[in-house]
């Protein structure tokens, strides 16, 4: 277990997704100002808050396990799918769920590998609108783990919030 979660960590470090000290990176940790709760509430509706989305989806695909990689809070792989909706839709949440998870005798462990080439948080990204209400995000990056890529991930307004709807590594 405590090897499956350093190759995590460090996994999420080379990204940029978690500072040294350990903690899941996050826009409110930010110390550049911040406009008022009211103005900050309205943009979020018209554009989806890109790092805090990408942050909680690779987050949310790291539940905590035990020393056997066992699963502790979730049963089932569709438990944890469920649980992503807030974030991403299911063919989304789906396919990473499905690479990183197993059931095995009604309980659910975690594939011991690295995680998946990922959107960092504080590089460079450009936004494209296609519309009010979807939007799509490109992201290149380069990594010790994965060398030169390419992340897109595109972003729709669903029940009122924003979810990643597509994620397109090359």
């Amino acid at each position: 277990m405590k090897n499956v979660v350093n190759r995590c960590l460090v996994a999420l470090v080379t990204v940029g997704m978690v500072s040294m000290s350990g903690g899941i990176a996050n826009a409110s940790t930010e110390k550049a100002a911040q406009p008022s709760h009211k103005t900050q509430k309205r943009v979020e509706s018209k554009s989806p808050n890109v790092e805090k989305l990408a942050a909680t989806f690779l987050k949310d695909l790291q539940p905590k396990s035990d020393s056997h990689n066992k699963v502790l809070h979730y049963t089932t792989k569709r438990a944890v799918v469920h649980h992503m909706n807030r974030v991403a839709t299911k063919s989304v949440a789906s396919r990473y769920v499905n690479a990183l998870f197993t059931e095995k005798h009604g309980k659910l462990y975690v594939v011991p590998q690295d995680l998946p080439p990922w959107f960092q948080k504080g590089h460079h990204y450009s936004v494209e609108k296609a519309s009010k209400q979807r939007y799509k995000v490109i992201q290149h990056n380069k990594n010790e783990l994965y060398g030169k890529y390419s992340i897109t991930l595109s972003f729709a307004k669903v029940n009122s919030h924003w979810v990643i709807t597509s994620v397109h590594v090359s």
